[in-house]
């Protein structure tokens, strides 16, 4: 019978980062870091939700205004959860407002000015 050679583990650097990073996993400081972040993944998935997947139209101005138009609905229904039942006097001026950007997103003028909107007018 022939004896087996004992098996080896190599341990790269690669595999030292990821143990170093999976120890830090476990800090309470990593855990607010990760909340923060979970916050921003739930917020660009609404907004992947209101359909900014995919551009509605040709340019960037006009597609800078519908990621504008998707973050204005995706604030005003955070901030009517938020809000909760007093804000039911607020709806009619809200429902008034949501039309009037709809009718902005809708128009079928394509020679209009469309606004030029700037990184701080995105923010979400």
């Amino acid at each position: 019978m022939a004896k087996r050679k004992a098996r080896t583990i190599t341990v790269t650097a690669a595999t030292r980062i990821l143990q170093t990073l999976r120890r830090q996993q476990s800090t309470p400081a990593f855990r607010s870091v990760y909340r923060l972040r979970v916050v921003v993944e739930h917020r660009l998935a609404r907004l992947c939700q209101l359909g900014i997947r995919q551009a509605r139209y040709f340019g960037r101005a006009k597609t800078a205004f519908q990621l504008a138009m998707a973050a204005a609905v995706a604030n005003l229904s955070l901030a009517i959860t938020h809000l909760g039942s007093s804000s039911v006097h607020l709806w009619p001026y809200l429902t008034a407002f949501v039309a009037v950007l709809a009718f902005c997103a809708l128009r079928s003028d394509s020679n209009a000015r469309w606004p030029r909107l700037t990184a701080d007018a995105l923010a979400v």
